[in-house]
């Protein structure tokens, strides 16, 4: 019988080995696997009609579990007019390649850690949970509509006032929907909420001669300003309170992020326009910018640099990812493609492995302390 020499795992080997392991990861781009969402809606079945032209599944929520909201939907060209028009086919749940339907919830746009979905019923505000829709009302007018919850239950969008004269920015809470107000002029319109319940969006400004980004907290509305030009829109929140949106600059539109203050520019894929979507709690910020020949790409953005989700990808060459639209606390992201089909992309690594591999290298130091202590 052949002999092997075999070489014990010691705690010094552990540590190296995990230190390698890490320093191998972060030497890379993080890279993604994409998962089609597939609702079970078939891509022909709407075309019974001359004038229904293209269906499109758009995504608007993930949770930090990975489950996604969005909807199925469809364009009808007016036979006369050949005006097109846009409307809903299918709202869905979508959980590891399961597909189930929220309740008469018609548009849904958000979900929290607990399941409970927001979005739009017959032009009201909605809030969907362990089977039942319950109608959130309006602020005295006849329409609204739902856009983000937190964990706590409190959701944020907009609503008629009296007369539907304007629309303005809501926060519901037990039952209550609270007028959130404007920046001086006369509407507003709430997209994010924290779990700290700071509510972020745009409103008008004195003279509605503007809309810009707010922050609302305890009350107050703050106006975040823009990049140089007129006008900011804001649509995402993390819990240290960084927004995200997109504002002008003298000439282009370009997403920005928010903190203490100070509103940056955070560039583009080498167009000249771009939009943040979503930010988790580790600043990552996703969207759009247009890159080559002023086509939108879906990007990512952290630590001061932009990339390309495309890049970082492997796709067939037919087409690409255009918009990134929410990320969660585990980096997973949902996304548009130029073939009308929504995906979620997971980071390869999982953070899973990232928890593994610094365990590994804790036990490692534990060992070695206690070897070295016996000495």
């Amino acid at each position: 019988m052949s002999s092997r020499s075999i070489h014990a795992i010691t705690p010094s080997r552990a540590v190296a080995a995990s230190f390698a392991a890490l320093a191998s990861i972060s030497l890379h781009a993080q890279t993604y696997s994409v998962t089609p969402i597939e609702t079970g809606v078939t891509w022909d079945e709407y075309y019974d009609t001359a004038y229904l032209y293209r269906s499109e599944t758009l995504v608007t929520g993930i949770n930090d579990s990975g489950v996604v909201v969005g909807t199925d939907r469809a364009t009808y060209a007016d036979p006369d007019t050949n005006s097109p028009y846009i409307f809903p086919v299918s709202p869905f749940i979508w959980e590891n390649g399961n597909t189930s339907q929220p309740g008469t919830l018609w548009e849904p746009s958000g979900i929290n850690n607990s399941g409970v979905v927001v979005g739009t019923t017959n032009g009201l505000a909605s809030r969907w949970s362990n089977g039942v829709n319950t109608n959130l009302g309006t602020l005295g007018g006849s329409y609204s509509w739902a856009q983000d919850i937190n964990n706590s239950g409190t959701v944020v969008g907009f609503a008629n006032t009296a007369g539907n004269s304007a629309y303005r920015a809501f926060r519901w809470s037990n039952g209550v929907m609270t007028d959130l107000g404007t920046l001086g002029g006369s509407y507003s319109f709430a997209y994010g909420i924290n779990d700290s319940g700071t509510v972020v969006g745009y409103a008008h400004t004195a003279g509605n001669s503007a809309y810009q980004a707010f922050r609302w907290s305890n009350g107050v509305m703050t106006d975040l300003g823009t990049l140089g030009g007129s006008d900011s829109y804001a649509y995402g929140i993390n819990d240290s309170g960084t927004v995200v949106g997109y504002a002008y600059t003298a000439g282009e539109s370009r997403a920005f992020s928010w903190s203490n203050g100070v509103m940056t520019d955070l560039g583009t894929l080498g167009g000249n326009s771009s939009e943040a979507k979503s930010i988790n709690d580790s600043g990552t910020v996703v969207g759009w910018a247009e890159g080559e020949y002023n086509l939108p790409r879906a990007f990512i953005w952290s630590n001061g640099v932009m990339a390309d989700l495309n890049s970082l990808v492997d796709l067939p060459s037919e087409w690409y990812l255009t918009e990134a639209t929410g990320i969660n606390e585990s980096g997973q992201i949902i996304a548009h493609g130029s073939d009308n089909r929504a995906y979620l992309l997971t980071p390869i690594p999982e953070p899973s492995t990232y928890a593994a591999l610094l365990g590994a290298t804790a036990l490692g130091f534990a060992a070695l302390r206690r070897r070295n202590a016996a000495a």
